[in-house]
């Protein structure tokens, strides 16, 4: 997985955070975008997930980590790959 620190990464983060207007996918809460948000896999990495934008959404840090490896109840809207490649 990228490291959060590298320009793909942070652009990654933008869009889902954009796209999702800044609101957490699990608790609904809204967040600015620098505050408490992690990248989440949709699919965890562990049960054959990838770190393909499509498979990837924000939800805040206290959701990510209650979830743990398990899949998303539900998923985030599709956000263009392209946004987040150029």
């Amino acid at each position: 997985m990228a490291k959060m620190n590298t320009p793909l990464r942070r652009r990654q983060k933008l869009a889902l955070w954009k796209a999702q207007q800044g609101q957490c996918l699990d608790c609904g809460a809204f967040h600015a975008y620098r505050c408490s948000m992690t990248i989440d896999h949709i699919v965890p990495v562990s049960k054959g997930g990838g770190n393909e934008l499509s498979n990837l959404r924000l939800v805040c840090w206290k959701c990510n980590n209650r979830r743990g490896n398990r899949p998303a109840r539900w998923f985030s809207n599709p956000v263009v790959e392209s946004a987040v490649t150029d």
